[in-house]
């Protein structure tokens, strides 16, 4: 139980500094910040549990260098086949639409 609620207060400390930084209002951030100083100070009552949160960081950022990030996607052609532009390729007329349902 000590265990998650360490996990738990790890997990919510991230959220809370992430609303810190993206929240429009300066009042909101502030109260964020509070709330995340109020979850830290329960955190740091976690002790030795706060090892736990640390080694999955630690091994989820590991993770992420063994991983190569993937190609980025292709461009679209800017003309399909029938001579149409992409967006129109993608979205085709309710009537040719109906045509393939008949």
């Amino acid at each position: 139980m000590r265990l998650f609620a360490a996990l738990l207060a790890c997990v919510t400390l991230v959220g809370l500094a992430a609303a810190v930084r993206l929240l429009p209002t300066p009042r909101q951030r502030a109260c964020a910040a509070v709330a995340a100083l109020a979850v830290a100070a329960v955190a740091v009552l976690s002790g030795a549990f706060l090892l736990a949160p640390a080694a999955v960081a630690a091994a989820v950022l590991m993770r992420r260098r063994r991983t190569p990030t993937p190609p980025p996607d292709p461009e679209p052609p800017a003309v399909d086949m029938a001579g149409r532009d992409a967006v129109s390729s993608l979205h085709p007329y309710p009537t040719a639409m109906t045509a393939r349902l008949r």
